[in-house]
């Protein structure tokens, strides 16, 4: 959200509590970028970046310099720094930064910089297939008389209560990690709430603002699925990291998480019964609010039932839907608005988004309209229609079952509650 607003500490429709953080200060257009350089013998570098060559990494500390060997860093940190000093609308340099991930085995990232460079160049497309293909495929060369492996989809976990053990090693991940973190957020700390551990570089004075609206958020997703608020939903407490700099978010997303999300703002991260959120360079609270809403609530049905994933615009329309709840003066709360209209005034078929589609905005406020319509129509078959999905009925299987209608009749309902709503 680019708007800037001030949150009033007793602005009840936001449901949270807190002070906003001071703006970052205003920069000059020839500043140096930051960077935190992840170094081979555990440690963290930090400075301006001056410069970087075919050898080293030259940053300025201070009022010094310090010069450190490509040798001495992590292969992504290198691929952060290049990046930084990069022509980034020159899709040959996008190409090599993703050649060089892929050399150092970082597939998600390189796929990243490989998009970028065909959507400047649609002719790299053909090239970014085969570099791709080659290093998704296992080595040609086997012993005889051996079969080629395939890789097997993933199994579908049914949750069960988590054991103490299992708790108890969640929690020490989440530790460890944060540990890391401090190497280059060294501002980072703990408020632990009853479900969540929230690991931040905010201001003290955003924690108690921050843990209520976790709860809250937590409470909400356990009312419209009748959890018990006492159900282990998280095998332990979720973790939170919030970074205020958007340099620790990106730091934290490539060397500590190697995951290709460092332009975005939030993300959730999956590894068995353990996950956790990751948020980064919001500018205003209630950005921020929206934003922990919307990944939070991806977290919890994650975890809702079973490893199984939802829909691609049932995940997203709920996040969304969650967020205008308890965020009312967001984006998220305008965005539904705005893309009926458009659907309604240009009698558009919106049945594609049900084939697992690529979401774009207008996407999502759809999505949003659909599972808002779901729950002001039918709460209880809402929360059973999730529930059938997250067993493994299909969709048409579920909505058969608890809204007793085809997926066409269903868009029906839709359609007619949406014009009689915003007319046509």
């Amino acid at each position: 959200m680019k708007r800037t607003c001030v949150i009033a500490l007793a602005a009840a429709s936001l449901l949270c509590a807190g002070q906003v953080p001071p703006e970052a200060p205003a920069t000059g257009p020839a500043e140096k970028p930051r960077i935190y350089l992840a170094l081979t013998d555990g440690k963290y570098a930090e400075g301006v970046l001056l410069s970087i060559d075919k050898r080293q990494v030259v940053l300025q500390v201070g009022q010094k310099t310090r010069s450190i060997p490509l040798d001495q860093i992590k292969p992504v940190s290198i691929y952060m720094a290049r990046r930084k000093l990069a022509d980034l609308t020159n899709p040959s340099v996008l190409m090599e930064l993703g050649k060089f991930l892929l050399k150092h085995g970082e597939l998600s990232l390189a796929q990243d910089e490989f998009k970028r460079a065909v959507r400047l160049d649609p002719g790299l497309a053909a090239q970014v297939e085969a570099l791709v293909k080659s290093a998704r495929e296992p080595p040609t060369t086997k012993q005889p008389g051996t079969q080629p492996k395939h890789e097997q989809p993933q199994k579908v976990v049914t949750y069960k209560p988590a054991s103490a053990k299992e708790i108890a090693a969640n929690q020490k991940r989440a530790q460890d990690l944060a540990q890391e973190a401090k190497a280059f957020a060294p501002e980072l700390h703990l408020v632990e709430t009853r479900h969540f551990l929230i690991f931040s570089t905010w201001p003290r004075s955003n924690d108690a603002g921050v843990a209520d609206l976790c709860e809250k958020m937590h409470r909400m997703n356990c009312r419209k699925f009748e959890v018990r608020r006492t159900e282990d939903v998280f095998a332990g407490k979720c973790p939170v990291f919030l970074f205020w700099e958007k340099e620790q978010f990106r730091t934290f997303a490539t060397a500590v998480d190697k995951d290709g999300m460092a332009e975005a703002t939030g993300y959730v991260k999956w590894s068995g019964s353990y996950c956790h959120i990751v948020i980064g360079g919001v500018r205003t609270y209630e950005a921020f609010c929206e934003m922990l809403v919307h990944e939070g609530t991806h977290a919890f049905m994650g975890r809702y039932l079973s490893s199984r994933p939802v829909p691609p615009w049932l995940n997203e329309g709920l996040a969304d839907y969650g967020a205008a709840e308890m965020v009312p003066r967001s984006w998220s709360a305008r965005r539904h608005q705005a893309a009926v209209r458009k659907a309604m005034r240009e009698n558009l078929d919106v049945s594609y988004i049900f084939e697992g589609v690529s979401m774009n905005d207008f996407d999502y406020g759809i999505a949003h309209s659909l599972v808002r319509f779901m729950i002001e129509s039918n709460g209880p078959g809402f929360a059973k229609f999730v529930k059938l999905v997250k067993e493994g009925k299909s969709e048409q299987e579920a909505l058969k079952e608890s809204f007793d209608c085809t997926g066409e009749q269903f868009l029906q309902r839709w359609r007619a509650a949406a014009a009689k709503a915003y007319g046509r």
